[in-house]
């Protein structure tokens, strides 16, 4: 299973649940070790800012605030080779009939440029100040690149 399957079927886990559920149980369910739920775990919390507590009591994690309006994962996702797909499509569809779809499909190419964008702006400013990873990286799933960028040794350069 794939880092982002992992991380879908634990939000489907969490959000299926009546009660908190054990470390234990979402090893078994996710299929994987303790340490790989862990980091899953923190991905949801600290990358996707799932309001995922673990509950004592209980013995066991739970979504914070189950109200009216539960905790649901970012909309789109695409792979790498998907968006590559995606940007491909349109940009021969613009080729063979200029102005087809070019309404529909604007606001999606608008928000992938800003997010290139910001990913190529947060690497420079890592690389200028001396971090030894890139913020954009690709791989199989996530948003845009798949990877999602852990804290710098370089405290506070990186924030």
């Amino acid at each position: 299973m794939e880092r982002f399957d992992r991380i879908f079927r634990l939000n489907q886990i969490l959000q299926n649940a009546r009660v908190p559920v054990s470390h234990k149980t979402l090893e078994a369910e996710l299929e994987c070790s303790r340490a790989t739920v862990t980091r899953i775990i923190e991905d949801l919390r600290d990358y996707l800012g799932a309001p995922l507590i673990y509950d004592r009591e209980a013995n066991g994690y739970r979504y914070d605030g189950e109200g009216e309006h539960p905790y649901q994962l970012p909309g789109l996702w695409f792979s790498e080779a998907e968006l590559h797909a995606l940007l491909t499509m349109q940009q021969l569809l613009a080729d063979l009939q200029p102005g087809l779809l070019d309404d529909q499909l604007a606001p999606l190419r608008e928000r992938v440029e800003v997010l290139l964008q910001d990913r190529a702006s947060a690497a420079t400013a890592r690389s200028a100040a001396g971090c030894g990873f890139s913020a954009w990286r690709p791989g199989r799933r996530g948003s845009v690149s798949g990877r999602w960028p852990r804290a710098c040794s370089n405290a506070g350069a990186c924030a």
